[in-house]
């Protein structure tokens, strides 16, 4: 099995856990065929798919420089969304302020990834946590109004660090943290 990889920044469980039992609370508005466990909640990078051991080591040595010039900051979910078709989305998820500090990071990393050797997707960086993968009823998605919802709840945390994860499509949770960054 072919490994893929990405780059991450890692929710922490204190907020993780409220995320994920407020969204299966709510399993019967959104009917989902898979959900994300609390484990896997992160805000991807960069994926970066199939990487050779020597380029992911190359990435390794060269996070360091660029992740250590950030100083950890907070971030905060502001907002629901969903990726694909409207009435059938193949993504639900919880979106994060988009900050020019988080955009540094995603900068930064890209830096690093490209000094690797690594080809970066070109689609616009819209920072999320991903809850839930395809749509399962016939029924047409409509994105409920829980976004006011999310000015009550205190899902914000400290970012402190830039994770490589691997992904492990065959496990649970999917996501093995391979090294850490610790900003600033």
């Amino acid at each position: 099995m072919v490994a893929h990889y990405f780059l991450g920044i890692p929710v922490p469980s204190p907020i993780a856990q409220p995320i994920y039992q407020w969204f299966t609370n709510r399993r019967e508005e959104l009917p989902f065929k898979s959900t994300v466990v609390p484990e896997d909640y992160h805000i991807t990078l960069h994926f970066l798919g199939d990487v050779s051991k020597e380029a992911r080591e190359v990435l390794i040595e060269s996070l360091p420089p660029v992740i250590r010039e950030i100083s950890p900051f907070t971030i905060k979910a502001n907002a629901f969304g969903y990726f694909g078709e409207r009435n059938a989305p193949r993504i639900f998820w919880v979106g994060v302020e988009e900050q020019p500090i988080l955009a540094q990071v995603h900068q930064a990393t890209g830096r690093a990834c490209q000094r690797a050797g690594m080809k970066l997707e070109t689609k616009p960086y819209h920072p999320h946590i991903t809850l839930a993968r395809r749509w399962r009823t016939e029924k047409p998605f409509a994105l409920p109004s829980f976004s006011t919802e999310l000015e009550s709840k205190e899902w914000s945390w400290e970012v402190q660090q830039v994770v490589l994860f691997q992904s492990h499509l065959d496990r649970v949770p999917k996501y093995e943290a391979i090294h850490t960054v610790s900003l600033g």
